[in-house]
């Protein structure tokens, strides 16, 4: 029987987990790499998503580009500012050389959230007449 580390080497393809940081990495910028390894590690661990892991490198936003939870979201590396800094309590950055690349997979803000933003202003307005 596989340990979990061997399993998670196994899904990335990789043979000692000190290639894992890179080759995560690597896989986050794919995004068809990204969507295969993790429907493998949802099967590989039953579907339990209990385990979390904390980077130090760049805060990323996951965002549902569809009003589908069975669609696959769009990763967003946020920008490194101050007004990031204050809202998820961040003291400093990475050095430049150490933070992540960009990424940006969200192209427009989603279709669905401006019908649902328009809607809520329109009862707004009707609720103050």
């Amino acid at each position: 029987m596989l340990s979990i580390v061997s399993k998670i080497n196994k899904i990335l393809g990789i043979s000692e987990s000190y290639q894992a940081p890179d080759t995560l990495l690597n896989i986050l910028y794919n995004r068809e790499h990204r969507e295969k390894v993790f429907k493998e590690m949802l099967s590989e661990f039953n579907y339990d998503v209990s385990y979390s892991r904390h980077g130090v490198k760049g805060v990323f936003f996951v965002q549902n580009d569809f009003d589908d939870f069975l669609k696959f979201s769009s990763l967003n590396l946020l920008p490194y500012s101050e007004e990031v800094s204050k809202e998820f309590g961040i003291l400093s950055w990475a050095k430049d050389k150490d933070r992540h690349k960009p990424i940006k997979d969200t192209t427009k803000f989603p279709e669905y959230l401006i019908e649902r933003i328009k809607g809520e202003e329109e009862e707004a307005v009707k609720s103050k007449d």
